[in-house]
């Protein structure tokens, strides 16, 4: 099993680009983690990929689902002076998590802005039916982690669509 080293991984990214490119890392506690190992003028250049857009609080989003938590906190503060991607979720999510065919708009438009927000990707719950982008191991994953299969039915069009 090939195992990384994330402090290594992220103090040569930091030491080895331009200073003015940004470096995203898909949870908090990455940054957390390993600042340390950085400059704290590094500290500025990490920004944040929040892969898990569903309009409600998930405990894959960035820096959790607790609002109130130290972690969501900082990233409250922090996404003001730094880069925020975010990713929509894959279709299947809609009935799984949501019991709608689609994701709350307004919602959603408030945690991209509350989070301040620079790209957002909708690289999933789009045409996933017609371009067959999903995993079916990861739809068989999801439902055998949440055990929400029963009663589920899979959506023919996603969010952005509807």
């Amino acid at each position: 099993m090939l195992v990384t080293d994330e402090s290594t991984i992220l103090n040569s990214l930091l030491l080895n680009s331009p200073q003015d490119l940004m470096v995203q890392v898909r949870y908090l506690n990455i940054k957390n983690r390993n600042i340390n190992v950085t400059e704290k003028w590094n500290e500025q250049r990490i920004g944040f990929h929040d892969d898990f857009l569903i309009g409600i609080d998930h405990e894959w989003n960035t820096a959790g689902k607790n609002h109130e938590s130290n972690e969501y906190q900082q990233l409250l503060r922090e996404s003001k002076n730094t880069v925020v991607d975010g990713e929509s979720i894959w279709l299947f999510a809609n009935p799984m998590y949501l019991k709608t065919k689609y994701v709350d708009p307004e919602l959603m438009t408030q945690r991209m802005v509350e989070n301040h927000f620079t790209t957002l990707s909708i690289a999933h719950n789009y045409h996933e039916i017609e371009t067959n982008s999903y995993f079916n191991v990861t739809l068989e994953n999801e439902l055998k982690r949440t055990d929400k299969s029963e009663g589920l039915k899979f959506p023919q069009t996603g969010s952005f669509e509807y």
